[in-house]
Order: structure tokens, then sequence, then C-alpha cells
């Protein structure tokens, strides 16, 4: 018998929400933050989850009762929302900063560039580390540089992070410029496109990504991969991926748009990441007039 288009729409969107409600039975809210009772639901979002299914799963944890993530509560904790600088991590950690995995509590802190762990029945250590006292001997303290997830489950110690998987992670990168735009059709000034690429280490999150805003409406945003190429520490090489002509904004509300390309709790060996991102005349793709700003970043490859 053959399937329907409707049957085969169906079947997916069953799959889809199959594999939504699954992970969400394994998250829970306890003490103001994310629970994930199984390490295997959180790596699984953070890295297998396709797009779709993050933004559906990030969108349902954010509504559980007595969860206010980061990125709801952005206005009040600018600081470490700035330094987090990744909205769809932002979106599965509280406010200041924390989660839990399995039997351990996780506090990213970019100020200091640590992740602080502790076991999940210490919830009384929360008020002194959000007060900077860190003085007890339950608190562990790895680098955001690291695997750190990788390290507490074996329970290899911070002082052993080098050693992990013999060998490190290369270091974080960024790039970022700035196009001023006019309306193709007329000359008038109209406003700028800001893009970036970054490799992003959190200790529990790492990501390889391009992000831009525009905040012209006469313009429409295309991107150019040459090329996207990594190597995860203690795991595979991907690439090289070559994009042409993905347009990944069209808005002129200036928030950022993200593309991307590794998302997973292993930090990276090696990375080459080059984006050309064109702020084409929006109603008329052939115009030649585009203005563009060309970003890399490249390590160990």
């Amino acid at each position: 018998m053959k399937k329907t288009i409707f049957t085969a729409v169906l079947t997916s969107l069953i799959l889809f929400s199959s594999s939504i409600s699954k992970a969400l039975t394994g998250v829970t809210v306890d003490h103001g933050m994310l629970v994930f009772a199984s390490k295997t639901t959180y790596i699984s979002l953070v890295g297998e989850f396709k797009q779709e299914e993050k933004t559906s799963f990030v969108n349902q944890c954010m509504e559980m009762p007595g969860f206010v993530s980061l990125l709801k509560s952005k206005e009040i904790n600018l600081d470490l929302y700035d330094k987090i600088n990744d909205d769809f991590f932002s979106a599965i950690i509280n406010g200041k900063g924390y989660v839990q995995i399995e039997n351990f509590i996780y506090k990213v802190n970019p100020s200091d560039n640590s992740v602080y762990v502790f076991p999940s029945s210490k919830y009384e250590l929360m008020p002194a580390i959000d007060a900077g006292i860190i003085t007890n001997p339950e608190i562990r303290f790895y680098s955001m540089d690291d695997d750190v997830i990788g390290m507490v489950s074996s329970g290899t110690p911070p002082s052993n992070a080098k050693l992990f998987c013999g060998d490190d992670g290369c270091k974080g990168d960024n790039k970022s410029g700035t196009v001023p735009l006019t309306n193709a059709r007329t000359g008038a000034t109209c406003s700028s496109m800001d893009a970036e690429v970054i490799y992003l280490k959190l200790g529990v999150y790492f990501t390889l990504k391009a992000k831009v805003r525009n905040f012209c409406p006469e313009r429409t945003i295309e991107i150019h991969i040459t090329p996207a190429k990594f190597k995860v520490k203690c795991g595979y090489t991907y690439g090289p991926l070559y994009q042409w002509n993905k347009q990944i904004s069209g808005s002129s509300s200036g928030g950022w748009m993200t593309d991307h390309y590794y998302q997973g709790i292993q930090p990276l060996n090696g990375l080459w990441l080059r984006v050309v991102f064109m702020a084409k005349d929006a109603y008329w793709n052939g115009n030649p007039d585009n203005p563009s700003v060309d970003l890399e970043i490249r390590r160990n490859m």
C-alpha cells in the first residue's frame, strides 16, 4: 500500500512528538533549576536533537512551574547572559547558571572560567556559592575548557583535566564585524548588519556557530560557508561542510539569528569556520550591491 503525503506527515509528527515527550519525562524542576534525571537525556538534547526538536523542548521546559531560565530573566541577569552568549544554553540553565544532571549540580560561572560541581544532596551550598563563598570541600572547580560532565562521570579530578582522553582541546575563539547598509534602490542609509563566528566553551556545553542580525528591512541576509570543519576531543572529525546562498535572516528586528555547526558536551580539538555574510537587496537578489562581512576562525586544522 502506498503512503499518502498526509500519512507520512502524520507519522513524522507522531515520532517527533514522542521523542520530545519521552525526553521531557526525564526532566523535572527542583530548587529553581532543571533536573535531568539521566545524563543521556541531557546529551541527547544538546548534541543529538534536531534544531526544531531543541526549540520545542526548551520552550516546554521554560514553561515548567518553578523554573525561570537565564533567557527569561536576562534583563536582571544581564552580565551572565552576555557572558554565556548563547540563547539555547541560556534557556536550560536558570538565572544563576545552575543545572542538575543526574546526581550532580553544575553552576557555570564565566567570571572565573569555572564550573562548580557538587552533589545534588547538598542544596544548602547554593546560597554560599551565590555569595562567592566557595570553601566547602564538597565543591569541585572545573575549567570551562574541559569536558566537565565526562570528567565527573568517570571520577576524573580537575587536576587531571589535561590528561583526560590524552590531549587538550583547542582554545575558544570569536571574530565579529559590522557593515553599514543602504537602501539598494534609493541609496538612503538603512542601519547595519552585525555578524560573528564563535567557538564557545562552557564546560557542560560547547558550540561552533555563526550569528547575524539585520536592522535594515530593505536587506535580507544570506551566508556562504567555506568551510565548516571540526575535530571533537575524544570523538570524531566532521566536515568540511560548504553551504551557498543560505538565507538565515530576513528580519529587520535586530534579533540574532544563529546557525549551529556543532553542539555537544565534548570540547573540540580543532576547528575551521569561515562564513561570508551577505546583505542582499530584499527585492532583487540579482542586484550586485551586496555589502558583506567575511569572518574566519581556525585552530589545529
